[in-house]
């Protein structure tokens, strides 16, 4: 097991684990000078337990599903976090017990890719989702990773393999077991030049509050 240390000519804050922790998570307001100058970015945390988490920040708030974020770091009142800001919207993320001693974690096997076990579907552009403009879930799928019971018109952030993201809307139909990526779903078609034919990879890297989808393109070999 590895404690990685901060480097303290990188710009970093650290936020203190109390009883409202998650409720409004909020960068200090001097810290904010170093991040661009915009509303609704994405950021990506890198954590000691080896996993990414792809946030949205709004303003100073960070949102993200910070319930399941507690479990995997095993946080406890009095814990504190130290956020180490390494450049275009990453952070790197270490944890210390009340005591002030960094927290261990074990690492997972470095032949594994970090991003392997998350959940994905391929999708293909047909006439249909050129149309309709919307892309259709998998009913099995969105059911394994609950976005089935989400509240109609959830907010997903949709991410391309450069790191640009966009908003869009979680639909359901009332009638029947449909669950799609609607309302944004045009723009990120066109902003990507997605065309029928074109097929890709819908990785879910997050599942909290606003989901976060990573768009993969598949490059077809002559």
């Amino acid at each position: 097991m590895k404690v990685r240390m901060i480097n303290q000519d990188r710009p970093h804050f650290i936020k203190p684990i109390n009883d409202d922790f998650g409720k409004e998570f909020l960068i200090p307001l001097k810290f904010m000078r170093h991040l661009e100058p915009t509303n609704d970015l994405t950021a990506l945390i890198r954590s000691p337990t080896s996993k990414n988490y792809y946030v949205r920040i709004d303003g100073r708030k960070i949102e993200n599903n910070w319930a399941q974020f507690a479990v995997d770091h095993d946080l406890h009142l009095h814990d504190i976090l130290m956020f180490e800001y390494t450049d275009n919207m990453i952070f790197k993320l270490m944890v210390f017990d009340s005591d002030g001693l960094a927290k261990e974690f074990r690492q997972p096997d470095e032949d594994v890719p970090k991003e392997a076990n998350k959940p994905k579907f391929k999708a293909i552009m047909t006439p249909s989702t050129l149309r309709d403009n919307r892309l259709l879930i998998p009913i099995a799928f969105a059911r394994s990773t609950n976005l089935a019971d989400k509240v109609d018109n959830t907010e997903v952030i949709l991410m391309n393999e450069k790191g640009q993201h966009w908003t869009a809307h979680l639909k359901k139909k009332r009638s029947r077991p449909v669950v799609y990526i609607g309302i944004g779903w045009t723009r990120f078609m066109a902003d990507n030049d997605l065309k029928k034919g074109n097929s890709f990879v819908m990785k879910l890297l997050d599942n909290g509050v606003r989901p976060t989808f990573l768009i993969q393109k598949e490059v077809l070999h002559a």
